[in-house]
């Protein structure tokens, strides 16, 4: 409950001020007092009460300080809401005579907000431990829209839900919940009317006043963590104006609902106030590294991100690196996209243009190394913590909803369960393990270990596994600067002069040279990524094409027959030559960190149909509930399942034998690097290259 003293109470808010004065006094006389001295103080006095009196005719007339000026009541009160219309001034009485109603413009009274903030049961706490969220409406419309919203929303309870009338409609509370058919047993929602008096008469700019006025107020008790609003084409202008520009100032997460979207965000009602709270913060960017001749799937792939839905989420920047030998149909498809896509936004307003094109220039061609360092340039983060990039091949087709599973987990794992181990997201489940020479099988809801999703059916359930993804997966900003650091010293510790005996391969040479480097960071930090579950097992959220796919241009084909480097003869895959040498390479000075594979190179992935455009909530089990990261299986680099203690102790032996063997320290060294620990998003303590120095 609020503090009484909170508000007023009733005698004092009907109290006139001079019952508090106290009797005036003349003083005794004084040396020096006299007729001057008096006319002194009344020429101090007059300019006083003429001012007094200008600010009392500016607050009461024109709604000046509006905010500050706000007098709280209820049905209790000896002053009960007046009724009827509003008196009428020598400025209104011009705008009375107008056919609008819309005239009054007086000071703002809120005679039912005070009633039900009184009755909050969990007030104050601060932004930083609220678990409120405030849905706001002005409109009936959208108030019918919302309320189903937020009866959800308090069905998963996992927040404080509000639901706050406001704008200029009559219609008590009690009829607005019969007409939409509100349950109170069903729906465990807090009412609030932040209606001012007089409201159906106000002007636009009394109406927006309001608006920011009883959000003010309700943000004092409250302290919610974000308001969702219907689309603002559904809404008052006056309404939305008003509130936006409070939220704003409040420093609160506005989240609006695009027109008929509210099916397909259903699932926000399963987000608490912590990733609410994040609505608006996180920035992704779409990677796409095009290898050669890949037109075909490379075109496919774009037209499913311009097929996605991105109604009501931040729309990614999309940035293509090309080949230097980019195919004309292919750049004469980019010469006419359009990012973002005109389905992203209903605007028909101008919208930046938020497409990238890199091309690579012509060049021999790049061992595995510079290819993964190239790789990594492609993206750096602005902002570390809330910037993402989203890494997909150009063999991979999306499901219209992917984005929607992207930035639900983002929010749920990133802001609202933080965990410093989770390095990414996955939307692909691979078929084989990392080096493609056994099936993958993927974990069940019985292998979660909460009960509470256990099911009669299993069904595919998600995972954390210590593997990287390079057909489709979300990739933190802090974590990437992380790899970019390591990737430079890694290089740099195998070209200082030191000889290094290169390491065993793990990944397949079907992968991209670069996620061999991710996949040592993950096993030095003990990273894993969070790989996806859906519902049925014979739906995807990505699908890769193995019939166009392409082996990275990382690694030559192992069975490619290059002919005599000094013929005349063209190249068959058309690459630059190496200047010819007069004699074998010497293979006791390795020039690349890992060894050559020696497993099987065959790409296998099998091509699932795409989950169509249902909801995101009816795709995922548990309709839609996303469990804790501590209770989903965690597998390590090998599919083996492990227990966090097991990798934590894994990652530390790991990290020590790496820093001997790859980054240069010795034993001491070593033992100063682990107990100094790692600073920021660097992998410097893994690394003793000034000692080599």
């Amino acid at each position: 409950m609020v503090p009484s003293r909170f508000f007023p109470t009733d005698e004092e808010l009907g109290k006139r001020d001079d019952n508090r004065k106290q009797p005036w006094r003349r003083r005794g006389s004084m040396a020096g007092s006299g007729p001057l001295r008096y006319r002194c103080r009344r020429r101090r006095i007059v300019p006083v009460i003429f001012l007094i009196c200008a600010l009392v005719f500016y607050v009461t007339r024109r709604g000046g300080f509006t905010e500050w000026t706000v007098a709280f009541g209820d049905s209790s009160s000896p002053y009960e809401e007046p009724t009827g219309r509003p008196p009428v001034g020598h400025d209104d009485q011009v705008q009375a005579n107008i056919p609008n109603k819309h005239y009054y413009d007086g000071p703002l009274r809120f005679f039912r907000l005070a009633a039900s903030l009184r009755h909050i049961d969990h007030p104050y706490g601060g932004q930083k431990h609220s678990r409120h969220v405030l849905f706001a409406a002005s409109s009936l419309k959208s108030a019918s829209s919302l309320i189903p919203m937020a009866c959800e929303m308090a069905h998963w309870d996992r927040n404080y839900v509000h639901i706050i009338l406001l704008g200029r409609n009559n219609l008590s509370l009690k009829d607005v919940q019969e007409i939409n058919g509100v349950d109170p047993a069903t729906c465990d929602v807090m009412w609030h009317d932040g209606r001012s008096d007089f409201a159906e008469y106000s002007t636009e700019k009394r109406a927006q006043r309001s608006i920011a006025a009883a959000i003010m107020h309700v943000n004092m008790v409250l302290s919610p963590r974000a308001v969702i609003i219907d689309d603002p084409t559904e809404e008052d202008a006056f309404f939305v104006t008003g509130i936006r520009a409070k939220v704003h100032e409040l420093g609160l997460s506005l989240i609006e609902i695009p027109r008929k979207a509210a099916e397909s965000l259903r699932w926000i009602t399963r987000l608490d106030s912590s990733s609410l709270r994040a609505w608006n913060i996180p920035t992704i960017d779409i990677l796409v590294h095009a290898p050669t001749d890949s037109s075909g799937s490379l075109i496919g792939m774009i037209k499913s991100l311009q097929a996605t839905d991105y109604k009501g989420l931040p729309t990614p920047r999309l940035i293509i690196e090309l080949p230097a030998n980019a195919e004309p149909f292919t750049l004469m498809f980019l010469d006419n996209l359009e990012w973002p896509p005109p389905s992203s936004s209903p605007s028909t307003s101008r919208r930046p243009n938020q497409l990238i094109l890199r091309r690579r220039l012509p060049s021999r061609h790049l061992t595995p190394e510079e290819s993964s360092l190239r790789f990594m340039e492609g993206f750096f983060p602005s902002k570390p913590g809330n910037h993402a990039v989203f890494v997909v091949s150009a063999q991979t087709q999306l499901s219209p909803t992917f984005y929607h599973y992207l930035y639900f987990t983002l929010l749920e794992y990133r802001y609202g369960q933080v965990s410093s181990s989770l390095m990414g997201i996955s939307l692909d489940v691979p078929d084989t393990h990392l080096n493609g020479s056994a099936p993958f099988t993927q974990p069940l809801s019985s292998d979660i270990r909460s009960k509470k999703y256990h099911t009669s059916k299993d069904s595919p359930a998600p995972f954390l596994w210590q593997a990287p993804n390079a057909n489709a997966a979300l990739y933190f900003g802090d974590k990437w600067l992380e790899l970019q650091s390591f990737l430079t010293q890694r290089i740099s510790a195998f070209h200082d002069g030191k000889k290094t005996s290169p390491r065993t391969k793990i990944v397949s040479p079907t992968l991209p040279a670069w996620t061999e480097y991710f996949l040592e960071l993950m096993r030095a930090r003990g990273y894993s990524m969070l790989y996806p579950g859906l519902l049925s097992a014979s739906h995807s959220l990505v699908t890769v094409h193995t019939e166009l796919s392409n082996p990275p241009d990382d690694f030559p084909p192992a069975n490619l027959d290059l002919p005599d480097p000094l013929s005349d003869t063209p190249n068959p895959r058309g690459l630059p030559r190496d200047p010819p040498t007069s004699s074998p390479p010497d293979l006791s000075e390795p020039s690349e960190p890992f060894l050559p594979a020696s497993f099987s190179s065959t790409p296998l992935h099998t091509e699932l149909p795409l989950a169509d455009s249902q909801p995101l909530h009816v795709l995922l089990p548990w309709d839609g509930d996303l469990p804790e990261l501590i209770d989903l299986p965690l597998l390590s680099h090998a599919g083996e399942e492990t227990k966090m203690s097991a990798t934590i102790d894994a990652a530390t032996a790991f990290a020590d034998t790496f820093r001997v063997d790859v980054g240069g320290c010795d034993a001491d060294a070593a033992a100063t690097k682990r107990t100094s620990g790692r600073r920021g998003s660097t992998a410097d303590d893994l690394f003793c290259l000034d000692e080599r120095e």
